[in-house]
């Protein structure tokens, strides 16, 4: 099987794209720092063309709170309208699709957790509105798709952001690190348990598509 993969050479798209080939499946990556942009609709089209994949596994985002909140234009012309080039793509070649979104989706949270699938979602940031909106689009062309709720991701290659990495950080300098009291909670996911997750919804049977999955520890 062939895997066509955005964004694979970022925090998620390696680890998953080494996992993938471990296992056997065979990897064609389209990434920005390849000059391989999915804003550019006609340049991912061709690259579909040319390689022929036999699932697309969508990755490519602005995928930082802080990058997102410094350019909510390129936010939503990447996570939205970039979305919409590569599902557009995906349906008119009849590409199944899995789509990395976030939890982040779900906030504001209206309803007693523990967070499910059918929780309403929205978005109260500009990273969460724009993986929402970009959501929508994966399911409005009536192509076959999974989609996938990240949880907090941590993991080696993400040591210089994010909470976990912010707690290593101040650790490895002799720090305590900073914890604040109240009724916060968070899901904290690893990044090869992500990888994984990838795997078993690019090889998933029929039966398993057009559905949405937290991809999460639940603890």
């Amino acid at each position: 099987m062939k895997i066509l993969i955005t964004g694979n050479l970022g925090f998620v798209g390696s680890e998953t794209e080494r996992l993938f080939k471990e296992r056997g499946l065979e990897v064609v990556g389209f990434d920005l720092m390849n000059r391989q942009d999915i804003r550019d609709a006609n340049q991912f089209e061709e690259a579909v063309k040319i390689t022929q994949p036999d699932r697309i596994l969508h990755l490519a985002a602005i995928a930082r709170f802080s990058d997102a909140d410094k350019d909510p234009k390129l936010a939503h012309e990447t996570n939205v309208m970039g979305t919409k080039n590569v599902a557009y793509v995906a349906a008119r070649y009849k590409i199944p699709i899995v789509y990395s979104s976030t939890g982040s989706v779900y906030m504001p949270i209206k309803r007693t957790p523990p967070i499910t699938e059918d929780f309403e979602t929205l978005g109260n940031s500009v990273y969460g509105v724009t993986k929402n909106l970009g959501e929508l689009y994966i399911k409005h062309f009536g192509n076959p798709y999974i989609i996938l709720r990240y949880a907090h991701l941590y993991g080696k290659e993400k040591r210089h952001h994010g909470l976990i990495g912010g707690f290593l950080e101040r650790i490895n300098r002799g720090l305590a690190p900073t914890l604040y009291g109240g009724q916060q909670s968070n899901d904290f996911t690893y990044i090869k348990d992500v990888a994984e997750a990838n795997f078993l919804a690019v090889t998933a049977p029929w039966d398993k598509w057009n559905q949405i999955y937290n991809i999460v520890t639940g603890e």
